[in-house]
């Protein structure tokens, strides 16, 4: 059995639409896994800031800032300022600008 041209292509097209529909759905809950996702990584940073913040005190932000000077006081690469207490209580921390070096120039 022979069905007409315009038969074939209505079911060919149907099929197609389908298909499409089938690739959206699957689609749209690939999207609301990446949300549930991104959710439950948002909800794991929540908790871990309230942490920090629960236990994040001047006295250990000073001992982190020290522990900083000292790093930078031990780079070859560039020169800091220090100033003993700013604002909040922390060192402020200045990165001098370093002098550009003279080019040399040899004849070959």
């Amino acid at each position: 059995m022979e069905y007409p041209q315009t038969v074939i292509a209505a079911t060919n097209e149907k099929l197609a639409t389908q298909q499409r529909m089938e690739q959206k759905e699957y689609e749209a809950k690939i999207a609301e896994w990446d949300a549930q996702i991104k959710i439950t990584e948002a909800r794991g940073q929540q908790r871990a800031q309230k942490i920090v913040d629960s236990t994040l005190t001047p006295t250990y932000l000073q001992f982190r800032a020290i522990e900083t000077q000292r790093a930078l006081a031990n780079s070859q690469n560039a020169t800091f300022y220090f100033v003993p207490l700013g604002k909040d209580g922390l060192p402020v921390i200045i990165e001098a600008p370093m002098p550009e070096k003279k080019r040399t120039t040899s004849n070959r």
